[in-house]
C-alpha cells in the first residue's frame, strides 16, 4: 500500500460572498467573506478533516438592512420604504420657521446603522437689523414672521418703509429705513413784498416784508413745523393809507382828490 496526503474537496463561492482557500490538505482551513452589503450568517471558518469532508456547512450571506428611520422634532424624513439596504440614503426637512442643523441626508453602514449624527430642526432667526440714525426700532420677534417697527426722533421723518418681516431664507422683507431732517418747501415772496430765511429745515424761521408804500397784513413770521408745512396763513402787502385828518379849531377839513389841469383847458 501506499500513502498519499488527505485532500477535501475545493468549496465553491457562496451567493454575494467568496472563500478563501488556505489549501485543501488535512487540516487546512477555509474562510468565507461577503460582498460589499452583505453580513455572514453561519460559520466563517471551516477546517479540512481526516476524513476529506469539511467541518460545519457553508454560511449564508444576507444583505445589510438599516431599521426604518423615524422623524425629527419640526421636521420629516424622506425614504424609500422599499429600501433600507445598505447603500441607501435618507433625507431630512425642517417644517417653515425651521432649519436644518446636521447634515440633511444619512447612509446606510455596514453595520446595519444609520451613518453620521441625526440633525436636528431649529427655530429660523433673522440678525437683529441696525437702528437708524436719529430713530429707534421696536423687535417684536426674530424667528420667521417676527417682525420690527421704526420710528424717527422728532424733528425727523423716515423715509422707507416702517415695518419689517423676517423671511425664511433668514433675511428682512427691506432695508432699514432712514431718518431724515424734517423740511418745510421754499418759500416764495409776497406780492408786493418779500421773504426772508436762512434755513427751511424742521423750527427754521422766515419774515415777510413789504415793499415801501406798503404794509403787511396777517403775521410777519412763519415757523416750520413737523408736519413739514408752514405755520399760520401766508401774510399779505396792501397799499399804506394816512389817517383821516380831524377838527381843528371846530374847523372841518375836506380832502378833495385834485387832479392836474391840462395845459390847453381854458381857465
Amino acid at each position: 500500500p501506499k500513502c498519499r496526503p488527505v485532500h477535501c474537496k475545493k468549496l465553491a463561492n457562496i451567493i454575494n460572498g467568496v472563500v478563501l482557500h488556505n489549501g485543501t490538505y488535512k487540516g487546512a482551513s477555509s474562510t468565507y467573506k461577503c460582498n460589499r452589503g452583505y453580513e455572514l450568517i453561519g460559520t466563517e471558518v471551516r477546517k479540512c478533516r481526516r476524513n476529506r469532508s469539511w467541518t460545519r456547512s457553508p454560511p449564508s450571506c444576507k444583505p445589510i438592512v438599516c431599521n426604518k428611520p423615524h422623524d425629527i422634532a419640526h421636521g420629516e424624513v424622506d425614504y424609500n420604504p422599499n429600501n433600507l439596504r445598505y447603500g441607501s440614503k435618507v433625507k431630512f426637512y425642517c417644517h417653515i420657521g425651521y432649519e436644518l442643523t446636521g447634515l440633511n441626508e444619512r447612509q446606510c453602514g455596514e453595520n446595519g446603522n444609520w451613518e453620521g449624527e441625526e440633525p436636528e430642526c431649529v427655530l429660523i432667526r433673522c440678525p437683529p437689523p441696525k437702528i437708524p440714525l436719529h430713530g429707534e426700532q421696536d423687535i417684536h420677534e426674530l424667528t420667521v414672521g417676527g417682525t420690527v417697527s421704526y420710528n424717527c426722533n422728532h424733528g425727523f421723518r423716515l423715509e422707507g418703509t416702517r415695518i419689517l418681516t423676517c423671511l425664511n431664507n433668514k433675511t428682512w422683507s427691506g432695508r432699514v429705513p432712514t431718518c431724515i431732517k424734517v423740511a418745510c418747501q421754499l418759500p416764495r415772496n409776497i406780492t408786493s413784498g418779500f421773504v426772508s430765511f436762512s434755513d427751511m429745515e424742521y423750527q427754521a424761521n422766515v419774515e415777510y416784508s413789504c415793499h415801501e408804500g406798503y404794509v403787511l397784513s396777517g403775521y410777519r413770521a412763519r415757523s416750520c413745523l413737523y408736519s413739514g408745512q408752514w405755520s399760520g396763513e401766508e401774510p399779505r402787502c396792501v397799499p399804506s393809507r394816512c389817517k383821516p385828518l380831524g377838527k381843528l379849531c371846530g374847523i372841518n377839513y375836506i380832502v378833495f382828490l385834485i387832479n392836474p389841469i391840462p395845459e390847453h383847458a381854458n381857465v
